[in-house]
């Protein structure tokens, strides 16, 4: 991960609370599809997309010139980067036991990324 996703990465997880807010709700969700057995890893990673980019948003208005474009500080790919990012974090915490919502969800065991 580059400089750049990496501090998006941060301010994400950190710093923006309504980025935080959307990626807990989406974590609920995928739950429950964890529970109907239809979670797929690779579509998590575009439900991700929303949170990243209200984090994207957020940054350039608390820390760039009026002006600047949340899309040209972060590129397509950087936000990619973070997406899969939060989506193994998320793997990480169910793997281990923890949830937000649904105790009840048992995350098939696999590799780390």
């Amino acid at each position: 991960m580059n400089d750049t996703a990496k501090e998006l990465y941060i301010w994400a997880t950190t710093s923006c609370a309504r980025s935080c807010a959307a990626r807990e709700h989406m974590a609920r969700a995928y739950e429950k599809r964890i529970a109907q057995g239809s979670y797929v890893s690779d579509f998590a990673v575009e439900g991700l997309a929303y949170a990243v980019e209200l984090a994207a948003r957020s940054y350039v208005a608390e820390f760039c010139l009026e002006g600047e474009k949340w899309s040209s500080v972060f590129p397509r790919a950087d936000r990619i980067q973070v997406q899969k990012a939060l989506r193994d974090d998320l793997e990480t915490e169910w793997r281990a036991g923890n949830y937000y919502g649904n105790s009840a969800v048992t995350f098939p065991p696999g590799p780390a990324r």
